[in-house]
């Protein structure tokens, strides 16, 4: 006769751990939204050096407005 090996249930604690976590919502542009968005900025310009930070804090407001819509 075969028996089968059966995987105990889980514990509550155990089920707790291996939920999906909750996704919060996101109230702010991460540092990889921004670098993304002044790339594209610089890129549109052309790509000419030396606007780094313009490029940089554009992107952050134009983000952060878009954010609090």
């Amino acid at each position: 006769m075969k028996t089968s090996k059966r995987k105990p249930q889980a514990t509550p604690a155990e089920s707790y751990h291996s939920a999906p976590p909750i996704l919060t919502p996101q109230l702010e542009p991460t540092l990889q939204q921004i670098q993304q968005r002044a790339h594209a900025l610089y890129l549109a310009r052309g790509g000419m050096d030396g606007l780094a930070l313009k490029d940089w804090l554009q992107a952050e407001a134009q983000l952060k407005r878009e954010f609090e819509m």
